[in-house]
């Protein structure tokens, strides 16, 4: 927008708000230690095993799993953890086969 000229780099400016990226750091920065811990790849293997393995289930149990994350934590940090836990149960649903 400040590259095309929509808006004045001035304007820009006052409207960023450091409390909205220093709360996203920290989400992010919780993301990034419960993976790097394992606990993103344990949790997708408590997913996988309690949906034996049917795709309705497993789709089932990432809903509501993640829909009861989703109260306790920001949307975009459960963005983040469903990208991972799918990753890792991707990975771990592999590693079995």
């Amino acid at each position: 927008m400040v590259v095309l000229h929509v808006i004045y780099i001035g304007n820009a400016l006052k409207v960023i708000n450091l409390d909205v990226i220093i709360f996203h750091f920290g989400m992010f920065s919780i993301v990034s230690a419960l993976d790097r811990s394992g606990v993103l790849k344990y949790v997708a293997a408590k997913m996988l095993a309690r949906a034996n393995s049917n795709v309705n289930s497993i789709m089932f149990v990432f809903v509501i799993g993640l829909g009861l994350l989703s109260a306790f934590l920001a949307n975009d940090t459960i963005a983040l953890l469903h990208y991972w836990t799918s990753h890792s149960l991707y990975i771990f649903q592999n590693k079995s086969a």
